[in-house]
């Protein structure tokens, strides 16, 4: 165990770092004090940052959102911000989210144990994901929908939880955008 000290805002912090994994409570404690006077809500919710961008991933108990969020880590290069429990909080007017100290850089994963991993300490919140059971519970082309968070609007998807194509639809909505337009193309002719 390695003991770190750092002074934030004239107040001793002290940290201790798992060397073995790397896990440091110091940022979050420079986090949670950043945290203290902040209006923020706990939700039922993991949260991973893709190409920097905060998706919550929401459902019952046992849907699949720890397991979505491993999926987006291993195969997608996303980042762990938290799992299950997320505070989202509002930052120069911008809704992020955030692990509670309790569970920070550390995921579970069934049948495997609670893992502890790399991590960001907090994500700008771009798309609520809702996990639901059966996809034939959701519509084909639905229409744009939104969750509010402390007064914010933020883009709801409702995907199927054990889909294999979920983790691509989640970057797909995140990289484009879309539209009830046609898209235009430019035509070229060979002469």
């Amino acid at each position: 165990m390695i003991i770190e000290q750092i002074i934030l805002n004239s107040r001793n912090v002290f940290c201790f770092t798992s060397a073995g994994c790397g896990h440091s409570l110091c940022a979050w404690a420079v986090f949670s004090l950043k945290l203290e006077n902040m209006q923020k809500q706990l939700i039922h919710a993991s949260c991973v940052a893709v190409n920097g961008l905060g998706v919550l991933l929401a459902g019952a108990p046992g849907s699949g959102k720890s397991a979505l969020a491993l999926q987006l880590i291993i195969d997608s290069g996303a980042e762990l911000v938290s799992d299950d429990q997320t505070f989202v909080y509002l930052e120069n007017g911008t809704l992020a989210a955030a692990a509670p100290e309790s569970i920070f850089g550390l995921i579970e994963v069934r049948h495997v144990g609670l893992l502890c991993m790399s991590h960001r300490p907090s994500a700008p919140v771009e798309l609520y994901v809702e996990l639901v059971p059966d996809a034939a519970q959701l519509e084909r082309l639905p229409e744009p929908a939104a969750v509010r968070l402390l007064g914010h609007a933020v883009r709801l998807l409702r995907l199927p939880a054990h889909e294999s194509a979920t983790p691509a639809k989640i970057k797909a909505a995140l990289l484009y955008k879309k539209t009830d337009q046609i898209c235009s193309r430019k035509r070229t002719h060979d002469g």
